[in-house]
């Protein structure tokens, strides 16, 4: 179970350098590069460095890396695109375990449907559910079918305070395991 939490935990940091570096449009090019270092509720440190080029029409790549205080380095990349007349999109991600997938479905309206399959043969179905509360939160519903027919669902409230330039998390994920979390970015001048 713990090796889950991590998992979610490193996933967290990757949604806040996905957020510190995505700034995209459908059509226009953005080669953005961003970096900095990052202090979660925990007390742990390190550094972010992310980068995106390209756009979703065309082809939108992503890279981050993160540098733990004890020198681990985790990295995630990932190549999307997305057609944005029929809402098919597809996504392949090589994850921060260095683990493949290929994500496939359709995204529209805060809705995304559709399967993956992972470098070693597993597969399933996934649901995620994004929307935007009155009080400045968003909210994600996220549910797994695999190729079992396990059904794992985790549902995420986030909200950013631009000041403090602060993610806070409130996770309800698998086995009804929950838990809250914020990261605070320094991005780099």
């Amino acid at each position: 179970m713990h090796t889950k939490l991590k998992i979610f935990s490193v996933l967290a940091l990757s949604l806040l350098i996905e957020l510190s570096v995505t700034e995209q449009s459908y059509g226009w090019e953005r080669n953005r590069d961003k970096s900095g270092t990052y202090k979660a509720s925990n007390g742990r440190t390190g550094t972010y460095d992310g980068s995106i080029r390209g756009n979703l029409r065309d082809g939108l790549k992503r890279e981050q890396t993160i540098t733990t205080e004890r020198g681990k380095v985790l990295s995630r990349n990932s190549d999307t695109t997305y057609d944005r007349d029929s809402g098919n999109f597809n996504s392949n991600v090589t994850g921060f375990n260095g683990k493949n997938r290929v994500i496939t479905g359709t995204a529209q309206n805060g809705v995304r449907t559709g399967t993956y399959t992972t470098d070693n043969g597993r597969s399933g179905t996934f649901n995620n559910t994004v929307s935007k509360n009155d009080d400045g939160t968003v909210t994600r519903n996220n549910t797994i079918t695999t190729q079992n027919g396990e059904t794992l669902q985790r549902n995420i409230t986030r909200s950013y305070d631009h000041d403090s330039q602060t993610i806070n998390r409130e996770v309800n994920g698998i086995n009804d395991n929950s838990r809250n979390n914020s990261v605070t970015i320094y991005p780099n001048q």
